[in-house]
């Protein structure tokens, strides 16, 4: 999956506006319900737990634990799809970048980042922290 492929996973409509003005400033935010007190993913105007419009963007610290990994070998370095646990306790469909000699495993604790997939627009992916 290429950078502008992953970019594709997060829609541009009115609901996801703030994560993609966060990831512009390198943040990382998640819908919250007031309502149950719960984060939520995909962004959606109704909480998947409750019903609840009462919604707003929270700051992520970004820290997680990949839950899910594939990982191809071959590529120079190796490219890896994963599903990551945030603290938060929600689970993001991502990618995790790694470098020449990195390798990563269920288990391991990764760290949101953001990449620049054009002038105006950055990509979520995680790393191994250093």
């Amino acid at each position: 999956m290429s950078k502008t492929e992953h970019s594709a996973l997060i829609a541009r409509t009115p609901e996801t506006l703030p994560f993609w003005k966060a990831a512009a400033e390198n943040r990382l935010v998640l819908p919250f319900c007031e309502d149950c007190g719960r984060h939520h993913w995909y962004p959606r105007a109704i909480c998947p737990h409750c019903h609840g419009r009462n919604l707003r963007w929270k700051q992520s610290a970004g820290h997680g634990t990949i839950h899910s990994i594939a990982v191809m070998h071959r590529a120079s370095p190796p490219e890896a799809t994963a599903i990551v646990q945030l603290d938060e306790g929600i689970c993001i469909y991502t990618q995790i970048r790694l470098g020449e000699d990195e390798t990563a495993a269920i288990g391991d604790r990764v760290l949101a980042s953001f990449e620049p997939v054009s002038s105006a627009s950055s990509a979520l992916v995680f790393r191994l922290p250093t």
